[in-house]
């Protein structure tokens, strides 16, 4: 009987040894869900990161273009502005000063009043 109790033991030590690997097991498996569903979690924010500063390059760009815009025209205007003064003040003798108007919140120079 000293050998059946003997294998009887080892049977039910590797029983428990059976129960310990598989509570390992299923630790591991939980810890690989946390990390998983973690990078899942950071994938999806990055991609709303990436998505945010690509609009906001977009729209920072269009508004650059508009103040580009305006201001070419503002500039264009102040050539104008300046060779009308410049013509008024040689033919007639009439003193032209400059005002600053403005332009998407831009000091720009293209309003001419005639001073008398």
């Amino acid at each position: 009987m000293g050998e059946g109790t003997r294998l009887q033991n080892d049977l039910e030590a590797l029983r428990e040894l059976l129960a310990t690997y598989e509570q390992s097991i299923q630790r591991k498996d939980q810890v690989i869900s946390n990390l998983t569903a973690g990078l899942q979690h950071h994938r999806n924010r990055m991609e709303v990161q990436r998505s945010f500063t690509e609009w906001k390059v977009k729209h920072n760009d269009v508004k650059r273009e508009v103040r580009t815009t305006c201001c070419t025209v503002c500039l264009g205007d102040l050539l104008v502005d300046f060779m009308v003064c410049f013509l008024l003040n040689l033919v007639s003798g009439i003193a032209v000063v400059e005002t600053a108007g403005s332009c998407n919140n831009r000091v720009c120079l293209s309003d001419a009043v005639i001073a008398t």
